[in-house]
């Protein structure tokens, strides 16, 4: 695990087994430099870090060997219900294989193409406005399943 603090009272918890995302993460919130991130390949860990600290954003892989995103954001949401969640995936989610009770949270799809509209969107997010009116129309939608859902190629 690692982590980064700028003395900020927002906390950001990013959950990736790929370390190379793992990477692209810790340069995004270097950059940003108004974060209290953590990051870590363990949802475990993540869990025991939304109980130590309060948690203003999730960013958790979807599929993970030992867990998966919605799960934990669950969790995490049972301790801190204003939590924001982005979960990130590589590829096309069906949700209904999952039990999502009231989903409101972004998929964010890998890979990146666009580290500063990705910075750009999780500001939105933290500051509690829509991203939808700052990205290009193409690089969002609403599921069809979950029309709560967004679904992000930026």
């Amino acid at each position: 695990m690692a982590s980064g603090t700028e003395n900020s009272e927002t906390s950001v918890i990013i959950v990736d087994e790929d370390t190379t995302f793992l990477k692209v993460w810790k340069k995004v919130f270097r950059t940003m430099k108004n974060f209290n991130y953590y990051l870590t390949n363990d949802p475990q860990m993540a869990l025991t870090l939304a109980k130590e600290h309060q948690v203003d954003l999730l960013i958790s892989e979807v599929v993970m060997m030992s867990g998966n995103g919605f799960s934990l954001s669950e969790e995490i949401h049972n301790i801190n219900p204003k939590a924001d969640i982005i979960l990130t995936t590589t590829y096309n989610c069906d949700f209904k294989r999952f039990n999502l009770n009231d989903p409101h949270f972004h998929i964010l799809y890998k890979p990146y193409r666009s580290i500063g509209d990705v910075m750009h969107f999780i500001t939105d997010i933290l500051e509690h406005k829509d991203p939808r009116e700052a990205q290009d129309e193409d690089s969002w939608s609403e599921n069809d399943e979950f029309p709560a859902v967004m679904e992000w190629k930026l």
